[in-house]
């Protein structure tokens, strides 16, 4: 059994020793404080390994400093994410709530374009309204004018027959005087 056979055991002992309370209070503060204590734990391995020239004691200290870098690299990741899903949420918020202005907006224009050609039917009923009660008060006209024309003539002819048929009773006496 060599040296660092006897001194190894004792170092990771002592150290797991001296660690434990400072992790637990590390741990309460957060991933930070945590990485750092295993940090300090990797360098003093690596540290006393050389010392006493043990290379597994180097080894697992690197082991030991490698992993606690990627813990910190995992958590400082995960505060990048935390961030990235905040900004994604409050983008999407303002995403939102623009679409739904775009969306009441559009509505609103819609309605109005909806009630303005609603007007424009109606200005147009009326327009073609009143040429309709234009135009049959102008046929109405006409036709009351051709109807009285047609009774004058009626009348005229009606006249002249009667003044024919005078005229023939008249010529009928006087023809009547003659012969008798």
């Amino acid at each position: 059994m060599t040296v660092q056979d006897l001194v190894r055991p004792l170092v990771g002992g002592s150290l797991n020793v001296a660690k434990w309370p400072l992790s637990r209070a590390a741990a309460l503060l957060g991933p930070g404080p945590s990485t750092a204590v295993d940090r300090a734990d990797a360098v003093t391995r690596t540290t006393i390994g050389r010392l006493t020239r043990d290379e597994q004691l180097v080894a697992d200290g690197r082991r030991r400093e490698t992993a606690a870098r990627q813990r910190s690299r995992a958590a400082d990741l995960r505060e990048q994410a935390d961030v990235v899903r905040e900004t994604g949420a409050e983008r999407g918020d303002v995403v939102r709530e623009q679409g739904q202005k775009a969306r009441q907006s559009t509505q609103q224009r819609a309605a109005e374009t909806a009630q303005k050609r609603r007007a424009d039917a109606a200005r147009a009923k009326q327009k073609a309204d009143a040429a309709n009660a234009r135009k049959a008060t102008a046929e109405r006209q006409v036709a009351a004018a051709e109807t009285e024309k047609a009774l004058d003539e009626r009348e005229q002819a009606l006249t002249a027959k009667q003044a024919a048929d005078r005229l023939e009773s008249a010529a009928e006496a006087i023809k009547a005087q003659r012969k008798a």
